[in-house]
């Protein structure tokens, strides 16, 4: 069984990785995963949101500053940067590439079950995303 903070580590290598399968499969059956505009209670669920991360930016990178860990319990902080050359899935619909970087830190809180995440709280300011990616106007708070 892997320890907390190297399953952790897993999941953002799977990722990075473009394996979203090899994601999927660290996650229990049942996760309760939740990330700004999204939240799923399984990890077929979770698919979906994984992979039109990793189509939307493509060259994605998590850079860990901090993994810590107590008991079944690991938190993430980190930053994510990557390139948007790719079309992602969103609620409201196909958001095109916009060709745009974004670098954004971001705190991912686990929970653990034996070797499988049963819980991911992931934290992230979705208006400096937005910013980044020119979707809201210029002189709003994140552009």
């Amino acid at each position: 069984m892997a320890g907390p903070e190297d399953l952790a580590r897993r999941w953002f290598k799977s990722i990075e990785d473009h394996d979203v399968e090899g994601a999927a499969e660290l996650l229990a059956p049942d996760v309760d995963f939740s990330a700004p505009g999204a939240s799923f209670k399984s990890s077929d669920d979770t698919r979906p949101f994984l992979k039109s991360y990793v189509d939307g930016f493509p060259d994605a990178k998590f850079d860990l500053a901090n993994v810590f860990s107590s008991g079944d319990r690991v938190l993430v902080e980190a930053t994510y940067s990557g390139t948007n050359t790719g079309s992602m899935q969103t609620p409201a619909g196909e958001m095109p590439a916009t060709g745009k970087s974004v670098s954004l830190p971001f705190a991912a809180a686990f929970r653990l079950e034996g070797d499988r995440i049963a819980e991911q709280h992931v934290y992230w300011d979705q208006m400096a995303f937005l910013g980044q990616l020119g979707m809201i106007p210029e002189g709003m708070p994140g552009s």
